[in-house]
């Protein structure tokens, strides 16, 4: 599950630049990677690693930064077709005063737009943390995360039916209880049918990991992702009669 989440948030480590950052990032997912999917995005919004690796590392009133609100609505909850670009602006403006400085979330009051907004049809005074109370309030977060979800653990080569998944996305949305979604998906009578059976393929962190885990070995992670790097780029094809090199490799 940290491994899901860290997909679905992309952080990126040679973005950030910055292994300590990086460090908490990943205990920020592995401690709410069961428990609460509103907990988890709180922290998100206030994770220096993220905001560094979108760009959102500085928002001032005057210059609105866009770079996290807009993966945050299109991407970590409410997906496309559910916002619109006057939902970005307005959020952009609730986030202004906060910014990622030596490695540490700052806030500076007078950086920070105290004016009303209007976001996903609400108007208020509202801040980053009302902006994310917001984006939880909408069915479509729920319905994101949970086909998300269904597709990591059950199927990935065909869309849910609906009938399945609105009662998990009704329970969902309740409380955004992560360890109870995975419970009944896991023991449902779909997980153990031959819908799910050869339905998804790992990705190469998790097939070496199955390994390394079956043999009781221990890898540096930062060997490890030079190695996965290294496999993936010499398993391009060549262009132009030459083997691409490694860089240009894993820029593709």
């Amino acid at each position: 599950m940290t491994l899901f989440w860290h997909s679905h948030f992309a952080t990126n480590s040679l973005r950030v630049k910055n292994p300590q950052l990086m460090l908490r990032h990943v205990q920020l997912l592995r401690s709410q990677a069961l428990n609460s999917f509103r907990e988890l995005l709180q922290g998100i919004s206030r994770d220096p690693a993220v905001l560094i690796c979108l760009g959102g590392d500085a928002n001032r009133k005057a210059l609105p930064n866009e770079n996290f609100v807009r993966p945050l609505m299109g991407f970590f909850t409410l997906s496309p077709g559910h916002y619109t670009e006057k939902d970005v602006r307005e959020a952009a403006r609730a986030f202004t005063g906060w910014f990622a400085l030596r490695g540490r979330l700052r806030y500076i009051p007078r950086e920070h737009d105290g004016n009303i907004k209007e976001i996903l049809g609400e108007k208020g005074n509202f801040t980053g943390n009302d902006v994310v109370r917001i984006v939880l309030e909408q069915p479509a977060t729920a319905r994101t995360v949970v086909c998300k979800l269904y597709r990591r653990l059950i199927c990935e080569t065909e869309e849910p039916d609906a009938m399945l998944i609105t009662p998990l996305v009704e329970s969902f949305a309740k409380d955004y209880d992560i360890l109870k979604l995975v419970e009944t998906m896991l023991r449902s009578n779909l997980f153990f049918s031959p819908v799910a059976y050869r339905r998804r393929i790992k990705c190469p962190v998790e097939f070496v990991l199955c390994i390394v885990k079956a043999l009781e070995g221990v890898v540096y992670t930062t060997q490890l992702g030079q190695d996965l790097g290294r496999s993936r780029s010499e398993s391009l094809p060549p262009t132009d009669g030459k083997r691409l090199d490694r860089r240009k490799a894993l820029d593709q």
